[in-house]
């Protein structure tokens, strides 16, 4: 069971569906409950891992037994997790909106980190950067490790003391059109 909230709606988020309720609650001497029932919206997927469970600006980001989906601002559910689905199968242990980089980023157990630019609607993947827990702290990709470990983001292009090398795979380039001239 998982708990979100786009717009004036929370959204309830159940293993085969998700739900929805909205009103003002009760006030601060529990007096004037007047939340609905909750409305059915979808019971194609609902969500396996509450701590999935990312908000951006186009609506929540979840894992469900079918993948990464997102359910929009609409309320409307769609599949956006074809590019990662080889990870499917990671233990997010929690998400964190980075809105200066258009980011969410979902952490795992598992070395790798899964993040979604909403802006570009694209998938990275960040290996070597796993934990337990993230946030955002002074506008800084912060997480923690199992061992109690903090680590922030920064600008060195290093973990710890290792350099961080970029690997970047292309499709076939073919120079044929150009005379045999070929730089990359």
């Amino acid at each position: 069971l998982g708990l979100g909230v786009i717009d004036s709606n929370f959204i309830l988020f159940r293993a085969t569906k998700i739900e929805t309720f909205s009103g003002q609650g009760p006030n601060n001497v529990g007096v004037g409950d007047d939340y609905g029932d909750p409305q059915f919206v979808t019971s194609d997927t609902g969500c396996s891992n509450p701590n999935s469970i990312g908000t951006t600006p186009n609506g929540l980001i979840f894992d469900s037994p079918k993948g990464r989906y997102l359910l929009d601002r609409s309320l409307q559910a769609s599949y956006i997790g074809a590019p990662v689905e080889d990870y499917n199968d990671l233990t997010v242990t929690s998400s964190a909106l980075l809105s200066t980089k258009n980011e969410i980023r979902f952490l795992t157990l598992e070395n790798i980190t899964l993040t979604y630019n909403y802006y570009f609607s694209r998938w990275s993947v960040f290996t070597n950067v796993y934990g337990e827990d993230s946030a955002i702290y002074n506008d800084t990709y912060t997480f923690t490790q199992s061992d109690g470990s903090v680590w922030m983001e920064s600008l060195a292009f290093q973990d710890g003391d290792q350099p961080i090398v970029m690997k970047i795979t292309t499709s076939w380039l073919s120079f044929a059109q150009l005379q045999g001239f070929q730089r990359v």
